[in-house]
């Protein structure tokens, strides 16, 4: 029996990860968590990692056909005045092909990032064959005008007909903008639907990359002594929640900012994107 191990990658590397193994079927086998310095030894299987949302730009584009390079070249040109990174510091992770006259999905994450993502999980023992933002776990309304909804860590993912962004929670009636939001909450339809999206993935920003995302050993050994700093040093732990208190108010601003110019593209470059998202 083929089995896949689903991991959730946390927003950062201090808190654990959540950990399902499915079988071939999408049936959840173990359920766990996984923090940096446990001493998971791992069996080798199938790994599919869920990031998180607010990362990764999702957008549908009318693209033209040629090679994945190529037409992940023209997503990414099409999309320059949406990314705040130069291309060669990106990549475009392309859906299904659409059909004639439809348009594609199209993910574009960091390569930095996605290198970040690959030493976290290689600290623990894994290497991601697959990595799926978390939005796109959840399904498309099948009604025009409706939104599903569910908390990936800190943040709400939301989606609609050609929509999909993970933001905070406050900033989602903005988003919405009288649409109707069905929230799912059920612990079992979460895995469910992560379950689905393991066994047949909407997107991988792996195969966007080009390659698979190698952690250096001296990534693994960063992390392994980090794990081993932190557990005799309860100076270090409060200097550290102090250093992530402050980097996640930044990373909080940044993250808005990026979710509210996801939702609404035609913000003027100059503009305070949360406030008019929040007027809009």
């Amino acid at each position: 029996m083929s089995r896949i191990r689903l991991i959730l990658i946390p927003p950062s590397a201090a808190l654990p990860a959540t950990c399902l193994t499915l079988d071939a079927h999408g049936a959840v086998l173990t359920r766990g968590v996984l923090e940096l310095g446990s001493g998971f030894a791992p069996e080798p299987m199938r790994t599919v990692a869920v990031v998180p949302g607010a990362d990764v730009l999702i957008r549908w584009l009318e693209l033209p056909s040629g090679s994945p390079a190529q037409v992940a070249t023209t997503a990414l040109h099409l999309l320059r005045d949406d990314l705040a990174a130069p291309a060669d510091r990106l990549t475009a992770a392309l859906g299904p092909v659409a059909a004639p006259g439809g348009r594609r999905l199209v993910a574009v994450a960091g390569r930095p990032l996605l290198q970040t993502w690959g030493d976290y999980l290689a600290s623990l023992g894994l290497r991601a064959d697959v990595m799926i933002p978390d939005s796109l776990i959840l399904p498309e309304p099948a009604e025009e005008g409706r939104l599903t909804a569910a908390v990936f860590g800190a943040d709400l993912a939301l989606r609609g007909r050609e929509l999909a962004l993970s933001l905070q929670p406050d900033l989602a009636e903005a988003v919405a903008a009288g649409r109707a939001v069905a929230r799912i909450d059920r612990a079992e339809e979460i895995e469910r639907l992560l379950a689905g999206a393991a066994l047949n993935p909407p997107i991988n920003l792996l195969a966007g990359a080009g390659r698979r995302i190698e952690a250096d050993r001296r990534g693994w050994k960063r992390a392994a002594a980090l794990a081993a700093a932190l557990v005799v040093s309860p100076l270090l732990l409060t200097l550290a929640a102090a250093g992530h208190d402050e980097w996640g108010a930044r990373d909080a601003e940044r993250r808005a900012e990026a979710a509210a110019r996801r939702a609404f593209p035609d913000v003027a470059p100059n503009a305070d994107a949360v406030a008019e998202a929040t007027r809009r």
